[in-house]
């Protein structure tokens, strides 16, 4: 009979004492995971016994300066977070971001007071804080049963309000104190600023700052948004200031001065006014020389059924001729060639091609380019006209294509006779010409008047004065079938003047040498051949 074997209890010993050293180290491991659970686990049964039926009115939020104990506090903060809501570390970021700014020095400013001026004197000792005061108020919800003020308003608002005049937040009488409360559970945020400091902290700034907040809160991180928040509103007060109204809005803003737009719409009124003005002026002085140079065409007509037409304009830019002894007294002109022109060759004109061009038949040229020149075919031109249209290469007369050469100079005149064919003898030597010289230019003219004038002188008033059956002067058309309705008024109330129906002898008008009813518009273009 053998004693029970060693091993066999070893064997049967063995693991239970293997299982309680497993059960040890469970143990051990599911205590120092409950030991780290524990604090947020705690916390949020705190949060959620705190705020479960409990909403602080106005009157229990403590002034974190004076009672720090009673939000959350060891000492004297900016802060007051009695729910403890926020992280110890945050409200004392905070209270470092609050202190640089309400000590006003870089990055931050010193604050400005309702009425503009400085918080703080510029001679006051050195260390003494000249910057904005901010205070933060976090609370869990908010009893709002105290309603709004007679004044009006949001009950969040008369709500931060009263806390920030309970806590005197800024210096007495300068309105340089800001305020941010924060209602954790009732998911709400306001901003109190005194009137000092709404000059910098607008509406528009803090709504960035709301914006700025935001995505921290809807994280569950109250702590990081606060010191975003914080961080922002010493930014905003240290921009520029801006005049505001009561509500806290800029009235200049980032836009700029309220007045600019105004300013601009004035000017641009102005502007636009002037701007008709001259244009208005432009067209007065364009019917005027359309006027002028009809009736001027009217006049000559008269003359060349008389047999004493003589040329005192030119019949490309129809402009007058000047006159001898210089441009007053009312002198006759010379229509002949003067000695000391350039000769009429294409390298000759081009010494005064440039002086040729007449804006629209309402330029003024030299009087050395307007001079007459007479042609051996008898037409007459200014001198900067007809050179211009030979140096293009143009060898004929525009009216009658003779070929273009200097006239001679003119003979004088014989002894005074009785005889009776004395006058006429006189009248040709001065270069007066009869209806039948005349009658080709007359049909030149008008169309330059078409040329020149197109918005006076439109295609139907031309096909009437080309019509083989028009015996009237150019300006009877003019003023009743051609002119624009006010402006055919004003030619018929003129009085004559070179409008009147004239003499009716000669037959209607020829065209027959075409280019002359193109949209000339200057010498240089006519001298184109356009």
């Amino acid at each position: 009979m053998g004693s029970p074997s060693v091993g066999r209890h070893g064997a049967v010993a063995a693991p239970p004492r293997r299982l309680l050293l497993f059960a040890v180290v469970a143990l051990a491991a599911t205590a120092a995971v409950v030991a780290g659970l524990l604090p947020p686990v705690a916390a949020a049964m705190v949060h959620a016994s705190a705020g479960v039926g409990r909403r602080t009115p106005w009157s229990g939020v403590a002034n974190p300066l004076t009672s720090p104990t009673s939000c959350g506090r060891p000492h004297p903060s900016v802060v007051c977070d009695a729910d403890g809501l926020l992280p110890p570390s945050s409200a004392a970021v905070v209270d470092g971001l609050v202190h640089g700014i309400r000590g006003g020095r870089p990055p931050y400013a010193p604050a400005v007071c309702g009425d503009g001026q400085p918080a703080v004197p510029a001679d006051a000792p050195a260390g003494t804080d000249r910057g904005y005061a901010v205070g933060v108020a976090v609370v869990a919800s908010m009893d709002l049963s105290a309603g709004v003020p007679p004044g009006g308003g949001s009950d969040l608002g008369a709500y931060a309000r009263r806390v920030y005049d309970a806590w005197g937040v800024g210096d007495t009488g300068c309105g340089n104190g800001v305020l941010l409360l924060l209602g954790i559970d009732d998911r709400a945020m306001y901003i109190v600023t005194g009137s000092g400091a709404r000059r910098s902290l607008t509406e528009a700034r803090i709504d960035g700052v709301y914006a700025q907040m935001r995505p921290a809160l809807r994280a569950g991180k109250p702590g990081q948004a606060v010191e975003v928040g914080v961080a922002a509103i010493g930014k905003a007060l240290a921009a520029p200031p801006q005049d505001v109204d009561d509500d806290g809005n800029g009235g200049g803003g980032d836009d700029g001065p309220w007045w600019l737009p105004v300013g601009l719409f004035v000017a641009a009124a102005v502007g636009i006014t002037l701007a008709g003005r001259r244009a208005e002026a432009r067209k007065r002085a364009r019917y005027a020389a359309f006027r002028s140079a009809l009736r001027r065409t009217d006049s000559d007509r008269s003359a060349a059924l008389a047999n004493r037409y003589e040329a005192r304009s030119c019949a490309i830019c129809l402009q007058d001729f000047p006159t001898d002894g210089g441009g007053g007294g009312g002198g006759a002109t010379t229509p002949h060639s003067d000695g000391v022109a350039a000769p009429l060759t294409a390298a000759g004109a081009a010494s005064v091609g440039a002086a040729a061009v007449v804006a629209n038949g309402g330029g003024e040229r030299p009087d050395g380019a307007r001079r007459p020149r007479t042609l051996a075919c008898g037409h007459v031109y200014c001198d900067g006209c007809i050179s211009a249209w030979v140096a293009s290469d143009h060898g004929t007369c525009p009216i009658c294509r003779a070929p273009v050469t200097d006239a001679p100079p003119p003979a004088a005149a014989p002894p005074s006779s009785s005889s009776s064919t004395a006058p006429v003898a006189a009248a040709a030597a001065a270069g007066a010409r009869g209806w039948a010289a005349y009658r080709p230019e007359l049909a030149f003219r008008a169309g330059r008047l078409r040329s020149l004038y197109p918005e006076y002188v439109p295609p139907a008033l031309l096909d009437t004065w080309e019509r083989e059956g028009y015996h009237q002067p150019l300006g009877v058309a003019a003023a009743t079938v051609g002119l624009p309705a006010p402006t055919r008024a004003a030619a018929l109330a003129d009085g004559g003047g070179g409008w009147a129906p004239g003499s009716s002898f000669g037959g209607g008008l020829v065209f027959g040498w075409g280019g002359t009813r193109g949209q000339l518009v200057d010498c240089a273009s006519f001298a184109r051949g356009q």
